[in-house]
């Protein structure tokens, strides 16, 4: 198919341009007719490709990994088909805005911005992770922007080379792939696992916050050199906190056992520490140092749960206040709440009628909060309550008494969900 022939495909899907190119696959942008002209994405296997059976085999395991993941850092996958030639395609969500390559800057970008993006893409490939699906290629090119409104947020796409768990399309051997400056030593020898993600996301929080990779692009001699080719985060930028340091290096192990646990624990990890709260001392035994807030004004990704009493308004003031007050201690009692207080990962917001639980973190917290709400609410049944659930992008903001509070999307959308 000529790139400049506009076509369309499964009488659907309207060919514009071409976005881009690799060397698997060729990336249109396409107008759906069944959907008012929506814009999306189309991949299409390259004609000398489509023979290829690992090829086809990573192709059909792309459309698998994105069906497995629904996370809002992630891009979705929305149906496939074949072109009038028989070569097979995906319709993804179209993104529009530009990739984090755009984001770096000489020098590296402000500490509270890198803070929010790594943890937004730490927490899409923790979402990934626990639907059983390894990247495999993380890079600037691979982490779009997205802007809504005023507000910018990470957003994942192109798993075409992604490693994923009892697949449904297995038959070929993994093959070696990826990226040379992002891939973790594991990945050359053709075994890459969840903390090769874990390796590419050091490599890419290391480059956002310096302005250079840890590597010279063109060498693989930091494969058994590391402390000859690789420079300290610290030389590059000597602002940069110890605590950063330390777990871009941790990061950055050759050994993937030596890395994190787990790919939100270096994001937190490394979020705490660009926020100042990465060296706080522990209060008591193994209780978890409490999350320092960002700063006034920074970008996150937060999970809301939004409630409010039905009928409240028509209640008594003396049943009004009742009323709340046994609202507020289920949710003091709720083990989900207690838990992320105790770890400082939730703002609570008063609304008159209920309250916002803002959680930071574990996009699973508001739907256990709730389900615990819920199982406590059965012992009062005068309670009636609603809820939604949300998660999306908030600036933490202070109130008119300087209290903490949150705006944006994210709070916004869930309230919306609830009435």
């Amino acid at each position: 198919m000529s790139e400049t022939t506009a076509q369309v495909w499964k009488d659907r899907y309207e060919i514009e341009r071409p976005l881009g190119r690799g060397g698997m696959s060729a990336v249109f942008l396409a107008k759906d007719r069944q959907l008012l002209s929506k814009r999306v994405v189309v991949k299409v296997l390259l004609e000398e490709m489509n023979e290829d059976a690992w090829v086809r085999q990573k192709f059909f395991q792309e459309m698998e990994a994105l069906a497995r993941i629904d996370h809002p850092g992630v891009v979705g996958v929305l149906d496939t088909g074949q072109t009038p030639e028989g070569k097979q395609f995906l319709v993804m969500q179209y993104v529009e805005g530009q990739t984090l390559r755009s984001a770096i800057q000489p020098g590296g970008i402000d500490f509270t911005k890198a803070a929010g993006l790594i943890r937004q893409i730490g927490n899409a490939l923790g979402a990934a992770h626990e639907a059983g699906v390894w990247h495999r290629d993380l890079k600037p090119e691979n982490i779009m922007l997205q802007r809504s409104g005023n507000e910018d947020y990470a957003k994942l796409i192109d798993f075409g080379i992604a490693g994923i768990q009892n697949s449904q399309f297995t038959g070929e051997k993994t093959k070696i792939a990826g990226s040379l400056t992002y891939m973790a030593p594991e990945q050359f020898s053709g075994n890459p696992c969840a903390a090769s993600d874990i390796y590419a996301l050091g490599v890419v929080a290391y480059e956002l916050l310096t302005g250079d990779p840890p590597f010279v692009a063109s060498s693989m001699t930091h494969l058994v050199a590391e402390d000859l080719t690789m420079a300290m985060p610290r030389s590059r930028r000597q602002d940069l906190p110890e605590g950063a340091e330390r777990s871009l290096l941790k990061a950055l192990s050759f050994r993937p056992e030596s890395r994190h646990t787990s790919v939100r624990e270096f994001s937190d990890e490394l979020y705490n520490a660009l926020c100042n709260a990465g060296g706080a001392a522990r209060r008591s035994g193994d209780e978890p140092a409490r999350r320092t807030a960002a700063e006034p004004g920074a970008l996150e990704m937060a999970h809301v749960l939004f409630t409010d009493l039905v009928g409240y308004s028509l209640l008594p003031m003396d049943r009004q206040k009742q009323c709340l007050a046994e609202l507020q201690a289920a949710v003091r009692a709720a083990p989900r709440f207690r838990a992320s207080e105790k770890s400082g990962d939730i703002i609570t917001l008063p609304t008159g009628d209920g309250m916002a639980l803002v959680f930071f973190g574990d996009p699973t917290a508001p739907a256990q909060c709730a389900v615990q709400l819920a199982a406590a609410l059965k012992n009062n049944p005068h309670l009636k309550l609603r809820m939604g659930i949300h998660s999306g992008p908030v600036y933490r903001v202070a109130d008119v008494n300087a209290n903490a509070n949150v705006a944006g999307g994210g709070i916004n959308v869930a309230q919306r969900v609830m009435d």
